[in-house]
């Protein structure tokens, strides 16, 4: 499953209403303290910037020879 802006959306209102337990989509997982869910807010959105950086990069490679 890939992590969506969503999903992070989901993890930081549960964290500011001090909920424990996350709904994405139909799943609904608990979790066990406030600090795990910080730590799973974190590493989710570590992964979601991961993949935007791949997908938005671009290189370029230059050329020369000697004439």
């Amino acid at each position: 499953m890939a992590i969506t802006q969503s999903d992070i959306d989901a993890l930081t209102k549960a964290i500011t209403n001090g909920v424990l337990d996350v709904r994405y989509g139909e799943n609904r997982v608990v979790y066990r303290s406030i600090d795990v869910l910080i730590r799973a807010r974190n590493d989710a959105q570590a992964q979601l910037d991961a993949a935007s950086i791949t997908r938005n990069s671009r290189c370029s490679v230059a050329a020369y020879s000697r004439d």
